[in-house]
């Protein structure tokens, strides 16, 4: 692929194989690392490499995917598809937003503009608030809404919107015609002072919603679903959901770190 560097804004598009080599380059101090050399002559060609070296308006947020705090998740999914999303928090944070033609925009992004950021990627936008209620779903439907198999993903729809009719008719009827969107964002982080020998020692938020022109419903009590047999989708608004996004980040102090002085 072409790689498309734009050093006025710091921000790359490249393929994951690239942005591997661009990775294995900054987190090596030998310029002889084992990164893909095809993929380092391309990135040179780009002028995404300096003398073998990162390109300096990159190195903040390559310091972040080397050496992150938190990292976050962002999942998008569609009747049409499936986005991926990546993130590394740190002083500087940076993010891999997945274009959904196999290649990735990477760039910085000051950490207190990730929950920006996601909102963004999501696509948060006006949404009409949908009447009271609640529905209740099991976690294996909300994992086939996010399955890399096309078909996987629509016969969950199917099935949702069956749960959806005898509460929300208008909303139902979108999902069963494929007009709509449900994503997840989650950040994660290790718990200071704790060893953490897999992700299931991470500690982690998350935001979970399914969005319709006819309105939202998000899921209800989503730090922490790996017990719970049933969840709970409530209606909800951009705003509800801006207001989980600005707290989605963790503090100083669940880190572990020093907070700044005043």
């Amino acid at each position: 692929m072409t790689i498309q560097f734009d050093p006025t804004v710091g921000r790359v598009r490249l393929d994951p194989r690239a942005f591997d080599a661009l990775v294995d380059l900054e987190a090596s101090a030998d310029r002889s690392t084992g990164a893909d050399r095809s993929a380092a002559a391309d990135l040179s060609a780009a002028g995404v490499l300096v003398d073998g070296r990162p390109h300096q308006v990159l190195a903040p947020g390559l310091a972040a995917v080397t050496r992150p705090l938190a990292r976050l998740e962002a999942v998008v999914s569609s009747r049409q598809g499936l986005l991926v999303h990546q993130g590394w928090m740190s002083v500087l944070s940076a993010v891999l937003a997945d274009v959904g033609d196999g290649t990735y925009d990477f760039a910085g992004v000051a950490t207190e503009f990730v929950p920006t950021t996601i909102a963004r990627l999501v696509r948060l936008r006006p949404r009409p608030r949908l009447d009271p209620g609640t529905v209740t779903v099991t976690p294996e439907l909300l994992d086939a809404l996010i399955d890399p198999e096309d078909h996987r993903r629509a016969r969950a729809a199917d099935d949702l919107a069956s749960v959806l009719t005898p509460r929300w008719g208008e909303p139902a009827e979108l999902v069963r015609a494929g007009a709509w969107c449900f994503w997840t964002a989650e950040v994660s982080w290790a718990p200071p002072g704790r060893p953490v020998r897999s992700d299931a020692d991470l500690v982690s938020r998350r935001v979970c919603v399914l969005d319709t022109a006819a309105g939202m419903l998000a899921l209800e009590s989503a730090a922490d679903t790996s017990t719970d047999d049933r969840l709970t989708l409530v209606p909800t608004t951009p705003t509800d959901i801006w207001f989980l996004l600005s707290g989605i980040l963790p503090s100083d102090a669940e880190l572990g770190v020093p907070s700044p002085s005043v």
